[in-house]
């Protein structure tokens, strides 16, 4: 059995080449909004510390996917749950809104 040869770029099927730039576009983009998210959100809303965070964001696409679901604390900047994004049938809700209480 001989070992699995490198193809070059031009070897490979359109249809594979596609996907490779799709998941590089994939994990560039999630990875930009890591790093952006990481620098603007304050630092008790983030879980661990903000160095440990965007150093993360650089392990392939695990790290940014696991910054969105384990890193962020589920609260706004006052503390309070986020509100959610629209009332069921109404239009999104603000933070002014009658209905929301607190």
């Amino acid at each position: 059995m001989s070992p699995r040869q490198r193809k070059k770029w031009s070897e490979l099927t359109p249809a594979r080449r596609r996907a490779i730039v799709a998941a590089a576009t994939v994990q560039f983009v999630l990875q930009a909004l890591a790093l952006w998210d990481v620098r603007r959100r304050p630092a008790d809303e983030l879980k661990g510390s903000r160095t440990w965070w965007t150093v993360a964001t650089f392990v392939n696409i695990v790290g940014p996917v696991a910054y969105f679901t384990l890193g962020r604390r589920p609260v706004g900047s006052d503390g309070r749950p986020p509100l959610p994004a629209t009332r069921a049938g109404g239009p999104p809700l603000r933070e002014t809104d009658p209905g929301r209480s607190g």
